[in-house]
């Protein structure tokens, strides 16, 4: 297996649901995580602080939206800067191109 001690990840999405545990995930494993928000930075910011204090890891959060191309150069850019470098991007945001529609479950 490789060892993540010491990698710098960058995880999409990372401060809730799924991308929050992959965020606890590589930091149990020793990696440095950079979580990406959207816009629940409250969300991130705790996620980061369980991360720091559980693991000892370097953690930071990045604001920004997957689908705008400058968001995505700025996040990758914030993690060069903090860690010296990105090894592992976890693509796990949702882009919504189709509106979300609540959806009633009627009985048969």
């Amino acid at each position: 297996m490789i060892s993540l001690k010491d990698k710098n990840v960058l995880i999409t999405g990372g401060s809730r649901g799924l991308g929050a545990a992959t965020s606890h995930a590589f930091a149990k494993e020793g990696a440095n995580i950079l979580v990406n928000y959207i816009s629940d930075e409250a969300s991130a910011a705790n996620i980061a602080a369980e991360i720091s204090d559980k693991y000892g890891v370097m953690v930071d959060i990045a604001q920004g939206d997957v689908g705008v191309e400058e968001d995505c150069v700025r996040i990758v850019n914030k993690c060069i800067a903090l860690f010296g470098g990105v090894d592992v991007i976890v693509s796990n945001a949702v882009c919504s191109i189709i509106p979300r529609r609540k959806f009633e479950v009627s009985e048969c």
